[in-house]
């Protein structure tokens, strides 16, 4: 019994580092994002050379267009939480958006380590 209250306070206190760290990990995929963007097209340049390359260019931008609207929809709560006031940020329906956007971000994390698993040159790697 005790071992599932555990387990249930654990799972609760990752639950609240990840909705209190989600700022910074909005930063380091938006940072991220502009490193990508760079690869991406040094990739295009050199997709004309290699299928491979040309898969690999194609999964990349799939995965640049989900963090983009990503971080569109976390501008877009932001300036709705600013016009809202501060008080706005412990409401329920934030909370939960706060809690799926932690969810999409770690996605994308695994998504482009995939991606940069993939990679077909020493040169075309994501740096995540």
């Amino acid at each position: 019994m005790k071992e599932k209250k555990k387990k249930r306070k654990r799972k609760k206190n990752n639950e609240i580092a990840a909705l209190s760290g989600i700022d910074s990990q909005i930063q380091e995929l938006s940072d991220n994002l502009e490193a990508i963007r760079a690869l991406f097209q040094d990739a295009t340049e050199e997709q004309f050379k290699s299928y491979a390359i040309k898969d690999w260019l194609k999964k990349l931008s799939d995965a640049m267009h989900v963090l983009e609207d990503i971080l569109e929809d976390c501008s877009m709560e932001s300036n709705q939480l600013q016009s809202e006031g501060w008080l706005a940020r412990f409401q329920p329906k934030t909370i939960l958006f706060r809690h799926t956007i932690s969810k999409r971000m770690k996605d994308m994390v695994k998504r482009f380590q995939r991606i940069d698993d993939d990679s077909v040159g020493d040169n075309l790697r994501i740096s995540m």
